[in-house]
């Protein structure tokens, strides 16, 4: 498989596009005036404590306050209580510890999991070791959180609608091949994911070597036949990158960011660049000095595969990356065979559903059936990486009579999602056959990053019909004049799609409302104007009197003798045409 990136820099965003075999398989976009704050490390101040949500709100400097659950505050930081113990033990505390570590690793390897070794013993069995305190570890000293109190959080997920980051005191540090862990009590662990025996001793003795020196780090899967030397000196990098971290956060006050992970260019090559990448193509001549200068650093033999694009083309049009995810995000997704997908995004979670679509082919009904849901797996697995969608996800794959078909198709969505970096969990079909499935995901949909609501339909994606337009009308237009007597004349103002509407089928209506009050009616069409605005405008009688209503409506004879005829005025006409 040919593996090629891409990195467009325009005036306002960074645009890196991830190929494989010209197939476009992630797309990273970032905005240069919205950067994203995960990572990024704040001296915050504590605005409230709501024991209620078993939460702590943040000022960190944000547009909304961070969120900072009872469970993500180190042990020694004491809580208030409330009825039963609101926090947890010190074992389920330094659980939450190794969980924040896992999460940092899954975030930024490849198909990446912790498994902590030392500190309650790993698979050999080794004994249990608690690793020496560093000179870089910072005093820990217990304390009881009042409002007002300042503290250093960690952003782990975004700002997302209504609802502001949520933080951690849980600090780690990722580097190219350790992840450092200033306030842990363990020694670290070894990614689970390098598996060989052999080589996990070896990075359990650098390990612990490590520990000496800096203290607590997780070894990443990149650290995999690394030597001693390497591995050593990303540990001291981290360990003085922490030291200022330190010394900012102490001259600084709060709300502040002592600590920025998103220098997008190193950020890049340390999470998601590796030796299997076959070109680098960058559009930006000073970008690219910086990307040779930070793959010298972290990923040697990346450099000479490094190449500026050099062409007034844009690089994403020339490799058709502008077409494929413009595609690639329509909410139905058309397969090779001829069936499709349908995406929907919801605040809840996303629906996905499979159509057999225009694929009949010629094999019986369950043969075309299990080829179009084990199609549709792989362009599902495609669709959750490349809009990085998250959290719960419902797929409704093409109902099949044979459990070995369910199971043939489940073992094949498995196989497909291994090339997601996200963490995400699976269960079997349903009663319903249903696929349920969770994905980790700490920042925004690629459709919300790219896209924003519709203005005219406020992001429903639907409009009032115009039978239902002239109910809302009708009533609206009855209610006026029971409220205003005296009214001579009524102009309402349309879209002139819907204006059309009304001269074609309910004409007559109208006619029986202006007898009946004894009004003109105008219909006035505008294509400037909303498709569900309506604008009534009146135009009393000169000799009107406060006081007197309506004209009585008796029996239809009178109300037809009053009755008025509609007219359209020359505007109307003009805007309708």
């Amino acid at each position: 498989m040919f593996k090629q990136v891409l990195i467009n820099f325009e005036e306002t965003d960074i645009r890196v596009a991830m190929l494989e075999d010209g197939n476009l398989a992630e797309l990273f976009v970032e905005d240069m005036r919205a950067r994203s704050s995960i990572g990024n490390i704040y001296k915050g101040r504590i605005e409230s404590i709501v024991p209620g949500l078993r939460a702590l709100f943040i000022n960190i400097g944000l547009e909304k306050n961070a969120f900072l659950h009872f469970n993500d505050v180190l042990p020694e930081l004491e809580l208030p209580q409330r009825g039963r113990p609101e926090r947890e033990t010190q074992r389920q505390a330094k659980a939450r510890m190794k969980d924040a570590a896992a999460s940092e690793e899954e975030s930024l390897d490849e198909d990446d999991y912790l498994e902590p070794l030392l500190g309650e013993g790993d698979a050999e069995g080794e004994k249990a070791e608690r690793p020496p305190r560093s000179a870089h570890q910072p005093d820990r000293k217990a304390r009881r959180l009042r409002v007002g109190d300042e503290i250093l959080v960690q952003v782990i997920k975004e700002k997302i609608s209504e609802k502001g980051a949520r933080v951690t005191t849980f600090l780690t540090m990722p580097g190219r091949f350790l992840v450092y862990m200033p306030f842990s009590e363990n020694s670290g662990g070894v990614s689970r994911r390098i598996e060989d025996v052999n080589e996990r001793k070896r990075l359990r003795q650098i390990l612990r070597e490590i520990n000496e020196e800096v203290g607590p780090v997780i070894i990443r899967t990149a650290g995999l036949e690394q030597d001693m030397d390497e591995i050593r000196d990303d540990a001291r990098q981290l360990a003085t990158s922490w030291d200022q971290i330190m010394k900012r956060a102490a001259r600084m006050r709060a709300p502040a960011c002592v600590h920025n992970d998103h220098e997008i260019l190193r950020r890049l090559v340390r999470d998601n660049f590796n030796d299997e990448i076959d070109e680098i193509l960058i559009d930006s001549k000073s970008a690219m000095r910086e990307l040779i200068t930070a793959c010298q650093e972290m990923v040697p033999s990346l450099p000479p595969r490094i190449h500026y694009y050099d062409s007034p083309i844009n690089i994403f049009d020339t490799f058709e990356v502008e077409k494929q995810f413009q595609k690639a995000l329509k909410r139905k997704v058309w397969l090779r065979s001829g069936g499709a997908i349908i995406i929907d995004e919801t605040e809840a979670m996303t629906a996905i559903d499979v159509n057999s679509g225009k694929f009949v082919g010629d094999e019986d009904q369950e043969s075309v059936i299990l080829k179009t849901n084990m199609e549709a797996c792989r362009a599902i697995a495609r669709q959750l990486r490349l809009r990085d969608l998250g959290g719960l996800v419902v797929i409704d794959f093409i109902d099949m009579g044979s459990r070995e078909h369910e199971l043939q198709v489940l073992r094949e969505f498995k196989k497909v999602l291994r090339a997601d970096r996200a963490k995400f969990s699976i269960s079997d079909f349903s009663n319903f056959g249903l696929i349920e499935m969770t994905r980790k995901r700490v920042r925004k949909s690629l459709l919300h990053s790219l896209y924003r609501p519709c203005p005219y339909c406020d992001g429903s994606s639907r409009i009032l019909n115009e039978p239902q337009l002239w109910k809302q009308l009708k009533y609206d237009l009855m209610a006026e004049l029971e409220q205003t007597p005296g009214v001579e004349r009524v102009e309402i103002m349309v879209h002139s799609q819907f204006k059309g509407y009304l001269q074609e089928n309910v004409l007559d209506a109208l006619g029986v409302i202006a007898g009946r009050y004894q009004v003109g009616i105008q219909i006035v069409g505008c294509n400037d104007l909303h498709h569900e605005a309506i604008k009534i405008v009146k135009h009393l009688k000169s000799d009107a009197k406060p006081g007197s209503g309506p004209a009585a409506a008796g029996n239809d004879e009178s109300a037809g003798r009053s009755k008025k005829r509609l007219e359209s005025t020359p505007m109307a006409h003009n805007n309708a045409s």
